[in-house]
């Protein structure tokens, strides 16, 4: 991420691409996160490295909701469900099962969480929430 972003950090404002604000809000393999301190670590040498070069950069917060892979989601944790706003699945996508009253409650407080984490442990300058194609998005 470092290689890639160096480059292009002077005098510009960055936003990331989506980042899972936790782990059972993800479900695709290979992508950015907040989750663990190592994670936060990674972000923090690149975050420095922008403002290095006098930029700012933001974290564009996301959950994948319908659009995860519940294979994927399941191999990282049994516990872990795809979930979305509805049950509504889309075209050609797996089967998503809408959050429950207190899972919204869990996903506003995941994305506290990682707000709060990008900005004061990974070091961006704010944050953008993504929020499309049935990505589930704190009330």
């Amino acid at each position: 991420m470092l290689k890639m972003i160096k480059p292009m950090a002077p005098s510009a404002l960055l936003i990331s691409e989506g980042t899972f604000i936790a782990a059972k809000a993800g479900g695709y393999t290979n992508a950015p996160g907040l989750c663990t301190d190592e994670q936060l670590a990674a972000w923090r040498k690149v975050t420095d490295a922008v403002r290095a070069q006098g930029s700012y950069i933001f974290c564009q917060l996301c959950t994948i909701g319908r659009a995860a892979d519940a294979e994927q989601l399941k191999s990282e944790n049994p516990a872990f469900d795809a979930v979305s706003a509805s049950d509504i699945p889309l075209t050609g996508g797996a089967e998503a099962r809408a959050l429950m009253e207190a899972e919204i409650k869990e996903y506003v407080d995941m994305y506290r969480t990682a707000a709060h984490n990008a900005v004061r442990h990974a070091g961006f300058g704010g944050i953008e929430v993504r929020s499309a194609n049935g990505r589930p998005v704190p009330a």
